[in-house]
């Protein structure tokens, strides 16, 4: 009987009937969206949207993360089989809105603490520990004064203006940011703060008035390729990677801070060039027992590379974009684009360094980080972004040095599937954390052996 007058109370209200129903299914594809951001149905929704839709959607999913914590669901834990037959235990924490903060993010931790910072801005943390279980977990969000410093607003909504690397040292936070210091000029800057769980008051440590115009003598931009890795040095500088943002011109220019490895001095913003000639070095790590420098850089279209730094008497010189073993994307392979930048295959030949190890086609290099335990090797691992048609691509990579870092002597891949942003490894635990982008996932593999 109920129903029946349900029926037809509807009936009598077709209007409010087609409401509720619309409602429904706007929220149920909302749902969906919010699902599996990669999708080909989802990404197709997001090609009809408006611009102006999508950064209401951006900003409203911005807002709710800002103001609660972020709640990571337990996944899975699982073995996973490397190329070379190790088995590692591997678990996975996840909160699908993490996709919609860049979708980068970076990890860091300090003090049994985790961080991670997201391509807005977004800085949480958890205790170590609680990665190590399996049962949901929640990172507490850390109010800051981001806002208020990074004053434009592609920052927030558009994911090629983002944060690029993390650093906490000596009780302090530094955040390396693409930033807007004039009409459409952009360059990367470093912000710092005292840490203080309760509240990051952040300034300015590293604001050169240098920038590269969207619309420029050059005539390409391009923000994402702008390096931005942080590591600690020393107790007077830490290094900074930047990238060109492909005016590719600056990376051979001793005066242009763009397409260089510098050292930031971290208490007045001073900074020295260590190398130049790069294009785009999303990881870094320092060995400060051997004074050497392991970094990873994107190339163009094939050409990823891993270069050994290890003189700093003299600035040197690593090739881009004279020298590269990729070429210029299809779209840009007109006999312009190799007059500008020729790409000649040897580094050698033309008096610049040479990688150790270069990938054609590219996997999407990224962070690098050494298992710096006691064992006497140079034990390093290395995570890949790509696409799925690339083999060596969606990967967790494992190589050895010799002594000298003069060859490879240990290669070996764990294939994840998703693209690993960032990578951290906790020397007390031996476990090694990833960032997961495009799926707003943070991983843990265990490498005890």
């Amino acid at each position: 009987m109920q129903f029946k007058r349900l029926f037809i109370y509807f009936k009598k209200n077709s209007l409010l009937s087609f409401l509720l129903i619309l409602v429904f299914f706007i929220g149920l594809t909302f749902s969906y969206i919010i699902s599996d951001s990669q999708s080909k149905f989802t990404l197709k929704v997001k090609s009809l949207v408006s611009k102006d839709v999508r950064i209401f959607l951006k900003n409203s999913i911005n807002f709710y993360l800002y103001n609660f914590d972020i709640k990571m669901s337990f996944e899975n834990e699982r073995i996973i089989d490397s190329f070379k037959g190790r088995s590692y235990s591997i678990r996975e924490y996840n909160n699908k809105l993490l996709d919609y903060q860049g979708p980068r993010a970076y990890l860091e931790n300090y003090e049994e603490n985790i961080f991670l910072v997201t391509g807005t801005g977004l800085i949480s943390f958890s205790a170590s520990n609680n990665f190590f279980k399996n049962k949901n977990l929640k990172l507490k969000n850390i109010p800051s004064n981001i806002k208020d410093i990074i004053k434009y607003d592609e920052f927030f909504v558009d994911s090629r203006y983002t944060t690029k690397g993390v650093l906490i040292d000596n009780n302090y936070f530094y955040i390396s940011i693409i930033n807007k210091i004039e009409n459409d000029c952009f360059t990367l800057s470093i912000i710092k703060s005292k840490l203080n769980l309760d509240f990051l008051n952040f300034s300015y440590l590293f604001n050169s008035n240098q920038c590269v115009k969207k619309n420029n003598l050059y005539g390409e931009f391009q923000p994402i390729q702008s390096g931005g890795m942080i590591k600690n040095f020393d107790n007077e500088y830490l290094l900074l990677t930047t990238g060109e943002f492909r005016y590719r011109d600056h990376a051979q220019e001793n005066d242009s801070i763009f397409g260089k490895l510098l050292l930031i001095n971290k208490i007045t913003g001073e900074f020295k060039i260590v190398s130049k000639g790069h294009r785009n070095s999303q990881g870094i790590y320092y060995d400060r027992k051997n004074k050497v420098i392991v970094a990873t850089e994107h190339g163009p279209f094939g050409g990823d590379e891993i270069n050994i730094i290890n003189d700093f008497d003299s600035i040197q010189n690593y090739g881009w974009p004279i020298s590269s073993y990729g070429e210029h994307y299809p779209r840009n392979s007109s006999q312009e684009f190799y007059d500008k930048a020729p790409l000649k295959k040897s580094h050698s030949e033309f008096g610049f360094v040479e990688p150790i190890k270069y990938f054609v086609p590219s996997i999407g290099i990224t962070q690098i980080v050494k298992k710096n335990d006691n064992i006497e090797n140079n034990n390093y691992f290395f995570s890949s972004m790509g696409y799925e048609d690339r083999e060596n691509s969606l990967s967790i990579h494992q190589i050895i040095f010799d002594n000298e870092y003069k060859s490879i002597i240990y290669e070996d891949k764990i294939k994840i599937n998703n693209r690993v942003r960032d990578l951290l490894y906790l020397k007390n635990k031996k476990k090694l954390f990833g960032f997961l982008e495009k799926k707003g996932s943070i991983i843990v593999l265990d490498l005890n052996e």
